[in-house]
């Protein structure tokens, strides 16, 4: 795909970045990913999209990529809310009528994004719930549309026992934000109180204990990843671990 002129510039190229980058490409609309990792870029060109390595603190490299210019929209859809909240004050500043769309981890982030400049901030944990919810009352319509409209067989909600012992014990679930592999951690069943399910944006404080379940989405081998270094004691953690 070209990357001269995009309409569209997705910033990111994490799993969320890329899912969007195809729904992109199935629709003929020309964009372009960019990230400051490397090894994000090489990934996503290796999956045939045009994908380029940029500082998005720099104005001038917003520049040269067409913000403040051909550059109608962009989804800011970093992982932390504190790169996606700089990109938007930087972008509004340069393009006064560009839509900007980010991903927020809560109401008041939300309220940050949307006081910098963002036209539409998404929750994908709040959304990401509500289908959680509709899953378990309604999971044959759920998953029938799931994968007409995605595509996505393998997709699964599943449940991970923190083990005695294991690193992730002592973790606050607003801590746990996964970069290795490619799903979302919803929340967390405390088995002492009971079976309901704390979500990861209303109970950021709470602290994980042996026994305690997390409950994620994602492709089923990335949910086998994280469970396999769930087990892990703290002194045999992996240095590239998305949990420290």
């Amino acid at each position: 795909m070209s990357t001269d002129r995009p309409e569209v510039v997705l910033f990111g190229c994490g799993g969320l970045a890329l899912a969007v980058a195809e729904t992109l490409r199935d629709r003929g609309v020309q964009f372009l990913l960019v990230s400051a990792e490397p090894e994000r870029v090489e990934t996503a060109t290796s999956k045939g999209f045009g994908a380029v390595h940029l500082d998005y603190t720099d104005d001038e490299a917003l520049k040269s990529i067409g913000v403040g210019g051909e550059v109608r929209m962009i989804f800011c859809l970093f992982e932390e809310t504190a790169s996606n909240l700089f990109l938007t004050l930087s972008a509004r500043a340069l393009a006064p009528d560009l839509a900007i769309i980010t991903i927020c981890d809560s109401p008041a982030s939300s309220s940050k994004l949307v006081a910098a400049g963002a036209n539409k901030t998404i929750d994908p944990f709040l959304l990401t719930a509500r289908w959680v919810h509709n899953l378990i009352r309604r999971p044959l319509i759920v998953e029938t549309l799931y994968e007409v409209l995605f595509g996505v067989a393998d997709l699964e909600v599943s449940e991970i026992t923190v083990a005695d012992g294991a690193y992730l014990a002592g973790k606050r679930l607003g801590d746990l934000k996964p970069r290795r592999h490619d799903i979302l951690i919803l929340g967390v069943i405390d088995r002492q109180r009971g079976a309901e399910l704390l979500l990861r944006t209303n109970a950021p404080s709470y602290a994980l204990t042996a026994g305690d379940v997390l409950v994620v989405i994602g492709p089923r081998r990335e949910i086998e990843g994280l469970r396999n270094e769930s087990d892990l004691g703290p002194d045999t953690v992996p240095a590239s671990s998305d949990i420290r």
